[in-house]
């Protein structure tokens, strides 16, 4: 294992050589997926993985339901959303592993920031003297975590997200292209499509969900209860295998080599526009360069772990916020979604 050591010992071939089928979005946050392969560690533990590249999380929903797909690098709030029947039908899943924490940026549009625009505070009294149509700002999903970002930041900038501004739906990939056209006036998103529109002199960035929201899960691994039941072993030695490539993934000397790996997918821009967030340090668009270290977390601090505090900070503003009804079992929910796999 290059560049790190492994913090658990490979285990005999398995008895069901069945690849695992995980679907995936084109983020830096799926990067222990891609380096898990690239490293020989799915191997190594003795599981087969394909990985099933998705243009936004609503395929990953429909995969999951109709079983498609085993597991899926998928937004934290999607469990709540999927085991509650939120905007789809019911469907047993969990989450037994954190893939990162933090990962996330708000991009505003560079005619903002000529507008005067230059921090939350400014934003929200440019917005409220505006007498034309109002701002629009975009998020990956209602479940995700830069949904509930972003209606938190427009709210400490003193907008009401229901009322003053318009909040529309954008698979990640879409949101810098919508940005340079004018279509949107600012999103929430994971790397690297933050990178790419600063690289692209169309945005800058204001905030990162590193300050925003200190230790927060972002994406984590969501798995269907059937293919849990069917294949413990398989599972295990998935979640083995993460483990490790979670550990290499978060050691800096590894970050340039991480970048490399996702370049290779062919489902990314440049390595250099990969290496912002990685590697550091992470241009904001506005000529500053900012500090790296946390924007994006893999393994330190029991990252990985789906502990009941990780669960419920997500859980109680997808309340907060309208995203899931107000009477649902709060602590039922948590216990079935968030959990160790058995």
């Amino acid at each position: 294992m290059p560049a790190g050591k492994s913090v658990s010992k490979p285990r005999p071939a398995p008895a069901d050589t069945r690849p695992v089928r995980i679907g995936c979005v084109p983020l830096v946050d799926c990067a222990p997926l891609v380096a898990a392969q690239a490293l020989g560690l799915f191997s190594r533990h003795g599981v087969a993985v394909e990985l099933h590249w998705q243009l936004g999380w609503a395929a990953i929903r429909e995969g999951i339901h109709y079983r498609q797909f085993d597991c899926a690098h998928a937004i934290a709030g999607l469990v709540f959303a999927m085991r509650a029947g939120t905007g789809a039908t019911s469907t047993p899943v969990f989450t037994p592993f954190v893939l990162n924490l933090h990962g996330n940026a708000i991009t505003l549009s560079r005619e903002l920031l000529r507008s005067g625009v230059q921090d939350a505070a400014s934003l929200g009294k440019y917005a409220r003297s505006q007498t034309g149509a109002a701002l629009t700002f975009a998020a990956v999903s209602q479940f995700s975590t830069h949904y509930l970002l972003l209606r938190g930041w427009l709210t400490e900038c003193g907008l009401d997200p229901d009322k003053d501004v318009r909040l529309v739906i954008l698979p990640p990939r879409l949101m810098p292209e919508c940005l340079e056209a004018g279509l949107i006036d600012g999103f929430c998103a994971g790397e690297p499509w933050n990178s790419l529109a600063v690289n692209a002199g169309t945005g800058w960035c204001p905030a990162v969900s590193s300050e925003l929201a200190p230790g927060h899960a972002e994406k984590v691994l969501l798995v269907h209860e059937h293919f849990a039941a069917e294949s413990p072993e398989r599972l295990q030695r998935l979640l083995a295998a993460l483990t490790d490539s979670c550990q290499w993934c978060d050691a800096p000397q590894n970050r340039g080599q991480l970048a490399g790996f996702l370049a290779d997918t062919g489902h990314f821009p440049e390595r250099a526009v990969l290496a912002a967030s990685l590697a550091g340090p992470f241009p904001d668009g506005t000529g500053a360069l900012r500090d790296a270290t946390s924007f994006i977390v893999f393994h330190r601090g029991d990252a990985n772990r789906p502990t009941a505090e990780r669960g419920a900070w997500i859980y109680d503003r997808m309340i907060r916020h309208g995203v899931l009804p107000a009477d649902s079992s709060r602590s039922e929910l948590l216990r079935l979604c968030w959990r160790p796999a058995a």
